[in-house]
């Protein structure tokens, strides 16, 4: 009995151990699948071991290894494969992959002409058409991109990515209209793919609303806001709040949403919600200094100075370098009087950038209501000199050069503020410049 038994136990160990390549592959591809990357490469790599020739095995192992951020150690696998098999098309698209991962865009392309040329209208040549596609956008070679997302649409079935692309695409050449028409392609073979898959489903109507809510948030989350944004470049605010809204319905945390949405907002002289919305953006992305510039902006426009001041003084924590937000904070502070705090935003400013023409003249203004006369003339002097069509500078600095009684150059700088538009000058020209 003993004897049988193991018999029996041996021609257990047998059958477990000539487990066949193939079967090895199709192990491999069911951990790759479920994200076990090492489990996938260990399998993978057991087929090799029974099938060296085994080209299939190395471009699997290969796109493992890849999805393990370890693109060389890919590439390595692919070329293995390719050397085995040199008409095996996918390979040449994952091998582009890596390459462009590797920032060789040039290995990447001549990768993808060769699947293309393998496939040139079939599924896989579709998809390295898309890639094609996606370089040419990334080196901002937006009709080159467009002409081959075209092709990915004429011959794969992947159209919702490549409508998609193709409108950025569209939009960052400012063909607004052509983009919007693609962004609604995407959303009705989106719409076309999730009723398909509901047939025959007895799910109820509102449990299928919230699967597509589900399906487009999961897939592509961004359809609906750069149609948005899309719609903004065209001044359709309205319309491009609803498409933000919806994005927003789609992933409640969406930042960009929120922050376009405030822009559009802004455009339709919604303040309220427009500082709302980015105080959401804000609260969601905490290390962004732009909200809260924004925000600031919108708060000084209402006169809301201390909320201005608040709003800047929290941007500038985040960046002390920008030179625009210490000169805005300024003028808050100047509108409450701090006079002093204003002075030494503008002089933070001009430290920052040396040819802020605004803040000299701003700072100007500050010396010569403290009656520093001739420091308020040397701030014009800058200013001028940055901008030498300033009107407001020569008119400010004959005012200061009257009150140091220095008439001969004030009434030159009179006469060129009234030459450059400033009508009160003739007023002054009458009364100083007999």
């Amino acid at each position: 009995m003993k004897y049988i038994f193991l018999i029996f136990v041996t021609l257990m160990m047998f059958t477990a151990k000539s487990q066949t390549a193939a079967e090895y592959l199709i192990s491999g591809n069911a951990k790759y699948e479920l994200g076990d990357y090492k489990g996938a490469i260990e399998k993978f790599s057991n087929a090799i071991k029974l099938n060296p020739k085994f080209s299939q095995a190395y471009h699997r192992r290969g796109d493992a290894k890849s999805a393990s951020n370890d693109p060389r150690a890919a590439i390595a696998d692919f070329n293995q494969s390719i050397t085995i098999d040199p008409k095996y098309t996918d390979v040449y698209i994952s091998r582009a992959k890596a390459k462009a991962t590797l920032e060789d865009l040039p290995g990447a392309v001549q990768d993808l002409n060769i699947a293309i040329s393998l496939d040139p209208t079939g599924p896989s040549g579709a998809t390295a058409y898309y890639m094609s596609g996606k370089l040419k956008a990334w080196e901002d070679d937006q009709k080159g991109a467009i002409a081959d997302f075209n092709k990915a649409i004429e011959f794969g079935d992947s159209k919702i990515v490549c409508y998609y692309e193709r409108g950025l695409a569209k939009n960052e050449l400012q063909d607004y209209h052509a983009a919007l028409a693609d962004y609604d392609s995407a959303l009705f073979e989106m719409t076309v793919s999730f009723a398909i898959s509901q047939l025959g489903s007895k799910s109820k109507e509102e449990d299928a609303t919230k699967n597509f809510i589900s399906k487009i948030n999961t897939y592509f989350p961004n359809i609906y806001l750069n149609r948005g944004i899309t719609k903004s470049s065209l001044k359709d605010y309205a319309g491009s709040i609803a498409d933000f809204e919806a994005a927003i319905e789609c992933n409640p945390d969406n930042t960009d949403a929120y922050y376009n949405r405030a822009i559009a907002k802004g455009n339709t002289n919604d303040l309220k919600g427009a500082i709302e919305d980015y105080a959401k953006t804000a609260k969601l992305s905490p290390k962004s200094k732009e909200p809260y510039d924004y925000m600031g902006a919108i708060k000084y426009e209402l006169k809301d100075y201390a909320g201005a001041i608040s709003d800047f003084t929290k941007s500038i924590s985040l960046d002390a370098k920008d030179g625009e937000i210490f000169y805005r904070r300024g003028l808050a502070k100047a509108e409450l009087k701090d006079y002093t705090g204003a002075k030494a935003d503008y002089t933070t400013a001009i430290q920052i950038d040396n040819a802020d023409s605004e803040a000299y003249i701003e700072r100007g203004n500050i010396k010569f209501a403290k009656k520093d006369f001739a420091g308020a003339i040397e701030d014009y002097t800058k200013t001028i000199e940055i901008d030498p069509k300033n009107a407001l500078a020569f008119f400010n600095r004959a005012a200061a050069k009257i009150n140091l009684e220095r008439m001969e150059a004030a009434c030159v700088d009179l006469k060129k503020a009234l030459e450059l538009g400033v009508a009160d000058a003739a007023e002054s020209i009458k009364q100083y410049c007999k």
